[in-house]
């Protein structure tokens, strides 16, 4: 086993460790490959596209990437670009590592047969190896602990299945002593917590280490979010019922709830105020156009009064947490245009702190682990991990498996227990045949390209013949296109850490055209070839750059860019794509996501943004006129254009209701239903493609979705 000893470091290149003085230092993945490729070819000058193609192989990536990893390993070493003592960078070309190095052996034991299985990647729903896992954990807990223990001893971090019950728990939350956890608790049906399905769920609490749990609300509506008040008593949370939602509370013991507001709750729930008199409470992705606050709510008045003062252009402020020396307030912030932000708010003047950049996608919950450090799930390379970083900013260490959807942390006040959300779930792409206008019945319905993870994303190609759909049935997740007849599947993209997705036909049936995150940058729209191949990128402004479609004539990509501070729909040539000679042109002026142009090529379809409800069209002809077409649509990503049709998902607000399938006629302005769906359909990405003709529909249902709560003792 090679290792390198050059000043205070040694780096383990098999084990892929650094250590600092007999201490572990964290360093990123790409970050460390980058260091383990310069420290093995010390003395060579390794060029930039050298580095590039290593580190990244197969991966559409910016010089930004590399850039940000020399920054990286360089606040790791210590080291200074102009008074380099480690890696010394040569101007235009490339970076060389200088110092002096030692290296040495370890004779390793001979390998079990066993471990020369090639690596098998799980899917969400797939129930994880709990000893592995396990086993992970604790290694990466430990290698944290150490770093912060010194030389004091402290017991082993533990894990531990705290919920095994059929069916789905979440939103852990501790009791101020840390002797007890609130819960979400589910039957065992297709629930979508992550999106706000609705269906039947409640309150549950249970102390650690006892095996019997108590049933705080039993009522037919969804209960999301509980929250202890600071002195234990209460607990707070928020129903989701047609007629009756809002925030209640109830004794911690059960019993009587009290109706506090009428509220509605978003993305990241609510939390108790140390004063014990108020709540703050997330909106985020609630439908509004606006920015959207964090919002404090007075339990003896309620009355409310707005928290935080998100910038204009940002779709706002959700997963508020108060840090365990009750100072501080941690949020995370979706500037739209700049990604995800950790701000951080001090209570006492209301006044932020500072933001910086999360380096990840779609949050699923913010914990402090101390005040000095927060805990964060965050899609980063693969699925939902838990990532710790410093309050005032870090370079983030992972805390969980890459291989497990790790969402939701909780962590007692003391910081020495941390709770966690195992999340598996079972999302598929079905085909439905519109053979008739009679009512079609949804178990006619065919699944397409099922796999052992999941697929999302369906488009059609032209001729009805392939479908285009993202999956990380290879790990990451990438567009794969499947034939319809053969049902025989391919991998399209190589992209590696960054998500695929969004994929959209040229009219020809030889390019799709999809969005990738990449670097600092943002994400970016992409063409690639029907066979494969590199892809050559269509857009070039910062920011995210989405949801390609084509023009019928195939000579434009449309994309929903936040560039200008609110999403609008764009254009960019499909041949040369944006250049500063060929600037993309701006389509619609009062918001525009998820466009789609008709089959005559009049009118530009489109949504108005993630969370926002209703269907528009623009007249292609100038001056442009805009009009609504279907201001009952819930979701952005919840439609597809048909010849004269609008084919879209509709959830009443009702008890134990399902998803309908609609069909709206754009020219009698009437709607007629085609079928009830037997499962929910998830939200927040494309979940419905047509075929050219009409005829056949793809859309993404969520088969099963079930969790169990993780407790990991002994966290700090």
């Amino acid at each position: 086993m090679p290792r390198y000893t050059f000043g205070p470091f040694e780096l383990d290149s098999e084990a892929r460790t650094l250590w600092r003085d007999g201490e572990p230092t964290p360093t990123a993945g790409r970050a460390l490959d980058v260091l383990i490729l310069l420290v093995q070819n010390r003395g060579r000058l390794i060029d930039k596209d050298e580095l590039l193609s290593r580190i990244w192989a197969g991966s559409v990536v910016e010089e930004s990437n590399l850039t940000h990893c020399i920054f990286s390993l360089r606040k790791v070493l210590g080291d200074n670009p102009k008074n380099h003592r480690y890696i010394a960078t040569i101007a235009g070309r490339g970076y060389q590592f200088v110092a002096p190095l030692t290296d040495s052996t370890i004779t390793s034991q001979p390998e079990d047969a066993g471990q020369n299985e090639p690596r098998r990647f799980r899917r969400r729903n797939q129930i994880l190896q709990l000893g592995v896992a396990a086993a992970l954990l604790i290694l990466l807990f430990v290698s944290w602990r150490v770093q912060h223990a010194g030389s004091r001893p402290l017991p082993e971090p533990r894990l531990l299945r705290f919920t095994s019950y059929p069916g789905a728990e979440t939103m852990p939350a501790f009791s101020p002593d840390g002797k007890q956890i609130a819960y979400v608790r589910a039957a065992q049906e297709p629930i979508d917590f992550m999106q706000g399905q609705v269906g039947r769920a409640n309150i549950y609490t249970k102390l650690i280490g006892a095996a019997t749990e108590l049933r705080l609300t039993d009522h037919p509506g969804t209960d999301y979010y509980p929250t202890w008040s600071p002195d234990g008593q209460y607990i707070a949370f928020y129903r989701d019922e047609p007629g009756a939602s809002g925030i209640y509370i109830v004794s911690a013991l059960g019993g009587h709830e009290r109706r506090i507001t009428g509220e509605r709750v978003g993305e990241g729930g609510i939390r108790w105020l140390p004063d014990g008199h108020h709540l703050v409470i997330s909106r985020l992705f609630d439908g509004s156009q606006r920015p959207v606050p964090l919002i404090e709510i007075s339990l003896d008045t309620r009355n409310q009064r707005q928290m935080t003062f998100p910038p204009s252009g940002a779709s706002g402020d959700a997963w508020p947490a108060i840090s365990p020396d009750e100072k501080t307030l941690a949020f995370l912030r979706d500037t739209k245009s700049d990604g995800m932000q950790a701000c951080f708010m001090e209570l006492a003047s209301q006044r932020i702190l500072r933001c910086w950049p999360l380096d990840g996608s779609w949050p699923e919950g913010l914990a402090w682990a101390d005040s000095s450090e927060i805990v964060i799930s965050l899609m980063r390379d693969g699925d939902h991990r838990l990532w710790r970083y410093e309050s005032s900013g870090s370079i983030p260490v992972a805390l969980t498996s890459g291989e497990e959807c790790a969402v939701l942390p909780a962590a007692s006040s003391r910081g020495n227990q941390l709770a966690y959300v195992l999340l598996r779930s079972n999302i598929n792409l079905w085909q439905l045949d519109i053979e008739s206008s009679h009512l079609l019945k949804a178990g006619t319905a065919k699944p397409i390209a099922p796999s052992t993870r999941y697929e999302i994303d369906p488009a059609f190609s032209p001729d009805g013949r392939k479908l285009a759909f993202m999956s990380d049935r290879s790990g990451s997740q990438e567009i794969w296109v499947t034939d319809l007849e053969t049902h025989a599947s391919a991998q399209l993209t190589q992209i590696g850490g960054a998500l695929a997705g969004s994929p959209s036909w040229s009219p020809d049936g030889l390019q799709i055209a999809f969005d990738s995150g990449q670097g600092e940058s943002g994400a970016n729209v992409f063409v690639i070839s029907d066979e494969g191949g590199p892809p050559k990128r269509i857009t070039n402004a910062p920011g995210e750059n989405c949801c390609p479609s084509w023009s019928r004539d195939g000579r434009f990509v449309y994309f929903a860019s936040g560039r200008s501070g609110k999403f609008q729909v764009w254009k960019a040539l499909a041949a040369g794509g944006e250049t500063p000679s060929q600037p993309a042109v701006q389509v619609t002026q009062g918001g525009g996501f998820r466009a789609s142009e008709s089959s005559d090529g009049k009118y530009i379809y489109y949504a108005k943004g993630p969370g926002e409800h209703g269907l528009w069209r623009r007249d292609l002809t100038p001056p442009g006129k805009e009009e609504p077409v279907l201001e009952s649509l819930q979701e952005a990503g919840w439609w597809a254009l048909g010849p004269g049709v609008v084919y879209f998902f509709d959830l009443p607000q009702s008890i134990d209701s399902r998803v309908r399938l609609k069909a709206f006629d754009t020219a009698g302005r009437n709607t007629r239903e085609l079928a009830l769906l037997p499962y929910p359909v998830i939200r927040g990405t494309p979940a419905i493609a047509a075929s050219r003709d009409g005829r056949h529909l793809a859309y993404i249902q969520v088969a099963s979705l079930d969790s169990d709560i993780m407790l990991v003792e002994n966290f700090r």
